[in-house]
């Protein structure tokens, strides 16, 4: 990480907080150790009730699915990554995200499922489309296309990416570039000043890897965090 990446990261939530919505202390706060990593914070305010039990809002929620695979797939690019990213967006009891497919979990499977993974959630406004108007998105030609397996790029086409192509579609302002932008540059950026063998080894492992986590019948993350 560049430290310029983490400084505007952490001037964007001291001015504008983590929330679309007002969030009181009283809802609480979310740690995990990579918002220190990502945005130089210990720890940012849990998504207001009202948001949160509003199928209508949208929310981003960033996971580190990474575990002890991190330091494997530190070794495949000769660079040390800080966490495996992996970000779902939920709206209308539903979460979608990009596997080697876009795939879509009703959201209380997906709590119960990753409870144990570090993860917070950004509460980015109501949503600006309807749910028939999403679902038709969703299962569209267009978009269905720039989505499939053989499109899938750990480095520059994942899940991160995805997340910011609906968050675009399905909301005001999408999410916050200063906020992805160290979220995406821990797999897009890696690959910086390393000899184009070593790019192609890395992207041919990590893809492998990543699909292991995250590609299975009942989604990857329903393994042991030991796995993921």
């Amino acid at each position: 990480y560049e430290e310029a990446t983490r400084q505007s990261a952490k001037a964007y939530l001291e001015s504008n907080g983590a929330h679309i919505a007002p969030a009181s202390a009283a809802d609480g706060v979310q740690d995990a150790a990579f918002l220190k990593q990502l945005f130089g914070m210990n720890s940012i305010p849990a998504v207001p009730a009202a948001a949160k039990e509003d199928p209508t809002r949208v929310l981003a929620t960033l996971y580190e699915i990474g575990g002890p695979l991190t330091n494997v797939l530190s070794t495949s690019v000769a660079k040390q990554l800080p966490m495996i990213p992996h970000v779902g967006v939920r709206l209308y009891g539903t979460e979608y995200f990009y596997s080697d497919v876009i795939e879509s979990r009703p959201v209380a499977v997906m709590q119960d499922m990753l409870e144990d993974f570090p993860q917070v959630s950004f509460d980015l406004g109501p949503a600006t489309v309807t749910e028939q108007e999403l679902e038709e998105w969703i299962a569209s030609d267009a978009l269905q296309s720039q989505w499939q397996p053989e499109s899938y790029n750990v480095f520059d086409h994942n899940c991160n990416h995805f997340a910011r192509v609906i968050c675009d579609k399905v909301t005001e302002n999408g999410l916050e570039e200063s906020l992805m932008r160290p979220v995406i540059a821990v797999t897009e950026e890696m690959l910086s000043e390393l000899p184009e063998w070593r790019k192609n080894l890395g992207k041919g492992f990590m893809n492998q890897i990543t699909r292991l986590v995250v590609v299975t019948p009942s989604f990857g993350f329903a393994a042991s965090p030991s796995l993921s």
